[in-house]
């Protein structure tokens, strides 16, 4: 995690350079983002050392609500400091890497991982190892399209919000708008549901749960006004909730020392399948589809990827026979 919030700091910093060629730019905010999966791995793993059972479940909830208001005062500060001066919100940017960094070196104890050096193997190979547990697990195999589908339906407001606000006659603002209203629905929807909604009862609800993302999505077809759009981009946005639930599952059912890898991989399957889903949206709309139209086309392609995947979910006593299957033995008896 240190080394990622590092070399994130690091590149970021290097968007300061004068007169930086637009290319070189789109590889720096390439290379970063790419660092992101690394991250997430890393932090998911140590969160499971730390916590089990519900309370990682609860754990997971807190993190992405916090990572969500995060993102609202990002959107809010950014837009405003760009305005004023880009270099500013960037140098900002940077620094803020750097004080994550300090902050998890001086305040989270080093767990090291269960696998012995000697043991280790290059990044790719093991990364290779993970894709293969995902593809032979069938519990990991569904969790993880399960999470790769949701996200590439509740990323769409957020990565076409230019176009939208562009297609409302609006300008920057709406498109900020949009963006901060789709992280309030995650934000506040995770909550309520870690709050109100008893452990035994979330893994039931994430089946039904998950058709909340496309039936959002799919009202775009109505091209409502900007009113209509906010109660759209928040509906997508508070489908994120089986998100904690679904993350647990997945860290829970992964064996010790495979964590890193497993969920690398299950973080740059996220990844790749929110920028195909926001880039085809936008290709589609770039071609003269109204963006309204192609949104709501993907929610309903939306639905039928989700009957598909909700159909072969694993029944909870499954789940529960990976869990016990992925905990470590223990110590026998004196």
């Amino acid at each position: 995690m240190v080394a990622c919030d590092v070399a994130r700091a690091a590149l970021v910093a290097l968007l300061l350079v004068p007169g930086m060629p637009v290319p070189a730019m789109m590889a720096v905010v390439f290379a970063v983002a790419a660092v992101q999966p690394a991250y997430n791995a890393a932090r998911t793993a140590t969160l499971a050392q730390i916590l089990t059972g519900d309370r990682l479940a609860t754990a997971m909830a807190l993190t992405m609500s916090t990572a969500g208001i995060a993102q609202i005062l990002g959107f809010l500060a950014g837009g405003l400091l760009s305005s004023i001066d880009p270099y500013i919100a960037l140098a900002v940017n940077a620094a803020l890497f750097a004080v994550s960094a300090v902050a998890v070196l001086g305040l989270v104890r080093y767990r090291p991982s269960v696998n012995k050096r000697e043991q280790r193997r290059h990044v790719l190979a093991e990364t290779a190892d993970g894709l293969r547990m995902l593809r032979d697990n069938r519990v990991l195999r569904t969790v993880s399209l399960g999470i790769w589908g949701l996200y590439a339906l509740t990323a769409v407001p957020e990565g076409v919000a230019v176009l939208w606000a562009a297609h409302l006659g609006r300008g920057s603002a709406t498109q900020g708008l949009i963006m901060a209203i789709d992280a309030a629905g995650a934000v506040i929807a995770t909550l309520l549901f870690a709050r109100f909604v008893r452990p035994s009862m979330r893994y039931k609800l994430i089946r039904p749960l998950a058709f909340l993302a496309p039936l959002a999505l799919a009202a775009a077809l109505l091209d409502p006004p900007l009113p209509g759009v906010l109660v759209l981009a928040f509906g997508a946005g508070a489908a994120t909730m089986i998100m904690a639930p679904m993350n647990a599952t997945l860290a829970q059912c992964i064996p010790e020392g495979w964590r890193g890898r497993v969920v690398a991989a299950v973080n740059a399957g996220l990844q790749l399948s929110q920028g195909i889903a926001i880039a085809g949206v936008g290709l589609v709309a770039e071609l003269g589809v109204p963006v309204p139209y192609a949104v709501g086309a993907w929610g309903v392609v939306g639905f039928a990827i989700h009957f598909l995947i909700t159909r072969a979910w694993p029944a909870a006593d499954e789940v529960e026979a990976a869990k016990a299957a992925a905990a470590p033995p223990q110590p026998a008896a004196p």
